[in-house]
């Protein structure tokens, strides 16, 4: 990030005001799913001629050193923006990462890796930990090779298995539940009782503009909020380098949440809304 003073001679006035420029992070791709390009420096000013671009996804913030370090405010505490209850919105404070997060998305392994990135947010959030990209670049390719070594595979993982391979088996981390074909209103509940959700969808049914078309047909991604007034999910999800905060209409995500099995590109013959509920931890 890089700071300019500038001083402006207009009508006979001196104005000192500082200009800081962001610099995006680098591209995230998933495999056949997102469409992102390289920025150039030219194009670093993109942000503000993108209408859909989701609050909180400029890119460009300085590194932090790499440590697990429990971040100033609490996940649980709700923002000016963002109380919990009486139809207002509700956001929990979750850190973000794409599924590439130093943009190398020329690894297949990180192509792949929504399911590992939606669980590594999810339980970073749960443990009140900071993450910053060097660490979960790391992180997704340590549960890579735990998946590998202790199932003979990584890719595309159920929502039970997920949750018993990478929350329970990878990060020791209990505190969550499985629930089955969950319902519009019942996603709505377990964000303003405090919990977030680790859900599959059907990729190519959520519309997003930064992904590749049609999309992909498994994908995984965190809810984290509700806005009643938009009638939006606020989510964290990691298929794109603009996906923190990104926001889906509520019928939208509903539509596309769907459940696939273990093992790569097997058939869906049913549709089941199951999702991972995940808690604080204690």
């Amino acid at each position: 990030m890089n700071n300019k003073i500038f001083i402006i001679l207009s009508g006979g006035f001196l104005a000192l005001f500082s200009l800081t420029l962001f610099h995006p992070a680098g591209p995230v791709q998933k495999r056949l799913a997102q469409k992102e390009l390289p920025i150039k420096a030219a194009d670093r000013t993109e942000v503000f001629g993108i209408t859909r671009l989701p609050s909180g996804s400029l890119s460009g913030a300085p590194e932090r050193k790499a440590e697990n370090k429990p971040r100033p405010q609490s996940p649980r505490t709700p923002k000016e923006d963002a109380p919990t209850k009486d139809g207002k919105p509700v956001l929990e404070d979750v850190p973000f990462t794409a599924q590439a997060p130093t943009g190398d998305w020329k690894d297949i392994r990180q192509q792949d890796a929504c399911e590992e990135a939606s669980s590594l947010m999810a339980v970073k959030w749960a443990r009140s930990e900071s993450l910053d990209p060097s660490t979960a670049e790391k992180d997704i390719l340590d549960i890579v090779d735990f998946e590998a070594k202790n199932y003979g595979s990584y890719l595309d993982t159920s929502a039970a298995d997920t949750a018993e391979r990478i929350l329970s088996g990878y990060f020791h981390f209990n505190n969550y539940k499985i629930s089955k074909d969950m319902t519009l209103e019942g996603i709505k509940k377990e964000l303003y009782r405090g919990n977030i959700l680790v859900a599959p969808a059907d990729g190519q049914k959520l519309g997003n503009p930064y992904f590749t078309a049609p999309g992909p047909e498994r994908h995984m991604l965190v809810i984290i909020g509700y806005d009643p007034a938009a009638r939006e999910f606020i989510t964290n999800d990691p298929g794109t380098r603009r996906g923190e905060h990104y926001r889906y209409g509520e019928n939208v995500l509903y539509g596309a949440l769907r459940d696939y099995g273990t093992g790569y590109a097997l058939p869906i013959p049913e549709v089941h809304k199951d999702a991972i509920v995940v808690s604080p931890e204690k």
